[in-house]
């Protein structure tokens, strides 16, 4: 019955914000095992500021709030109280960074991954060898195009301009560069 009115109210507290909070109560020794840690730790988490429940005397041990000691640990975790990040923090975000540019460099063995000036140098050459190959057409199908205009019309000048266009495209495209360009 307890447990369901523990239930009840924090299910209470969040659609109430004065309903009374749970409160969880462990000694160090459980709160060691929820934090992961060993029970001495506990006692310098103490020391720095983590909330008791009941400071314990000689012979008797302090009794925790697990709730409010796990939001108090998890908040140092996060900052430091000076407000700047901590050591746990930045260990966690170095490990981040160098597992990030080991799992780039081995990306980067396997193919997966191109540098971008490669990309770039390639993607030039493309476009120059499509440029160098579309502008010499006029020169090179002029003859022909009077030829197809007078034999064919408008039908015939279609036709032999479809035909040099795809011929041009699929010798880019076996290629990337057309005959007589150099990169």
């Amino acid at each position: 019955m307890a447990t369901r009115a523990r239930k009840r109210s924090t299910a209470t507290r969040r659609a109430h914000p004065t309903a009374p909070r749970l409160v969880l109560e462990v000694s160090r020794l459980q709160l060691a095992a929820l934090l992961g840690t060993h029970e001495d730790r506990v006692t310098k988490y103490t020391a720095r500021g983590m909330p008791v429940v009941r400071k314990g005397g000689t012979g008797e041990a302090s009794v925790y709030d697990a709730v409010a000691c796990l939001a108090w640990w998890r908040a140092q975790q996060d900052v430091t109280p000076a407000g700047g990040a901590n050591l746990v923090g930045a260990r966690a975000s170095l490990a981040r960074v160098q597992t990030e540019r080991g799992e780039l460099e081995l990306r980067k063995r396997r193919g997966d991954v191109l540098e971008r000036a490669d990309v770039e140098r390639e993607w030039i050459g493309i476009v120059v060898a499509a440029r160098a190959r579309l502008l010499a057409l006029p020169s090179a199908v002029a003859d022909r195009l009077v030829t197809a205009a007078a034999a064919d019309g408008v039908a015939g000048v279609q036709r032999l301009l479809q035909a040099e266009l795809t011929s041009a495209l699929e010798e880019l495209s076996r290629t990337g560069q057309p005959a007589g360009v150099a990169s």
